[in-house]
């Protein structure tokens, strides 16, 4: 039994204990240091003062306080993470859209092609609205981003093994524009690629001759401007620049792809010949006053017995209004001027002697025969009258009073 002495005693020793506890000291009687480390057991004033804080700043302090000292469990591992990488407090990430994958590498999948959830500890999808803009296809396939047909692809690509590119080799269909045999183009302007179906490209002028151009993913007719094809075999580009093909004719005549031309309006003929040139095949198809050369196809005022003109008279191998003028006789006789007697060689340059042989005058070899010829007033070996110098050019009928010796007639 204590007595009073030792009574009291206990009380002071308890007492003290309470106060160590309420400082935060050991109640074993193991003392931390205090602030300053030279009093032993003293306690830091702050402990009941207005500021409630019950850390110390010692040296020697606690690892909840501030200091040199402080215990390496200051959370570390926050301070350690990426700053780019969403983490736990122990590094892993959180399974979501924006933080998925393995502790330390978490990913953000919402502009993830394979979708933008995370499945598994990896971006992908569980249905198809995980899959917006994704290059790989708009639908999900199991996990993961794809496609099932061109539909599901972005415009300009096709499908091809669940994902989605732009080559469409094989005979792929792309999602829109056309498939060019090995990658899918817009075929909207491209004269040889043309088609907006998402099908095989077309060569416009190789599929239909007179359209040529591709407008808006269709062959059409345009010509003649710009970017617009070239018509094809059998058409001709009428009114260029901006025409329009047309079946080559005679009043739309041109080599192939060429510029169309009327051949009504022309001097060569009337009638689109093999080619594409405008020309003739008898005089009919020839402007009045002109014959057409068998030979060329064209018209010209060149004109024969064969090759008779259309009006007139083939005057001395030239189309003429009439015979009047003609050295070869007055007479028109199957589109010839020529004679059927001495009458219609009066006024006739060649001579006054109609030949009944040839329908043509000449001077018979006699000098007097050519007494109104313009040609001159000697009658030269070919039997027609003409000069062999200025002295057979003397009087009104000559045509001039110099003799031409290339010609041998007066000038």
């Amino acid at each position: 039994m204590l007595d009073s002495v030792g009574m009291s005693r206990l009380l002071a020793l308890l007492m003290g204990a309470g106060l160590f506890a309420a400082c935060g000291l050991d109640v074993g009687g193991l003392a931390v240091a205090p602030d300053g480390g030279g009093d032993d057991g003293a306690v830091d004033a702050t402990a009941g003062g207005s500021g409630g804080s019950s850390s110390s700043s010692g040296n020697g302090g606690d690892a909840t306080r501030d200091g040199p000292g402080a215990d390496a469990s200051d959370d570390a591992t926050a301070k350690d993470a990426p700053a780019d990488v969403t983490t736990t407090d122990t590094g892993a990430c959180f399974d979501s859209s924006t933080s998925c994958g393995l502790p330390g590498s978490c990913l953000d999948c919402s502009a993830s092609p394979s979708g933008t959830a995370c499945v598994g500890g990896a971006c992908g999808c569980t249905d198809s609205s995980q899959c917006p803009g994704s290059p790989l296809g708009h639908k999900c396939i199991g996990t993961t981003c794809g496609c099932s047909s061109s539909s599901d692809c972005p415009m300009g690509q096709a499908c091809s093994g669940g994902t989605c590119s732009s080559s469409c080799a094989g005979g792929l269909t792309c999602n829109g524009g056309c498939c060019n045999g090995s990658v899918c183009v817009g075929g909207s302007s491209d004269n040889a690629a043309c088609g907006t179906g998402g099908g095989a490209c077309v060569a416009c002028v190789a599929q239909s001759p007179d359209k040529p151009t591709c407008v808006g993913g269709s062959c059409t007719s345009a010509c003649g401007a710009g970017s617009d094809g070239t018509c094809g075999a059998g058409y001709c580009c009428s009114g260029a620049p901006g025409g329009t093909c047309t079946g080559i004719g005679d009043s739309t005549c041109a080599p192939s792809g060429g510029a169309c031309v009327d051949c009504s309006a022309t001097a060569s003929g009337k009638k689109c010949e093999t080619g594409g040139v405008c020309g003739c095949s008898s005089s009919g198809d020839c402007p009045t006053g002109s014959a057409c050369n068998a030979g060329s196809g064209t018209c010209s005022t060149s004109c024969s017995a064969s090759s008779q003109c259309n009006g007139g008279c083939c005057s001395a191998g030239k189309c003429a209004p009439g015979c009047a003028n003609s050295p070869d006789g007055n007479q028109c006789n199957n589109g010839v001027c020529g004679c059927g007697g001495n009458n219609d060689c009066a006024a006739a340059a060649n001579g006054s002697v109609c030949n009944t042989s040839s329908g043509t005058c000449n001077c018979n070899n006699n000098d007097n025969n050519c007494g109104n010829s313009s040609y001159g007033t000697s009658c030269m070996g070919n039997n027609i009258c003409g000069c062999g110098d200025s002295g057979d050019c003397m009087g009104s009928h000559v045509a001039g009073n110099t003799c031409n010796p290339s010609t041998n007639r007066c000038q």
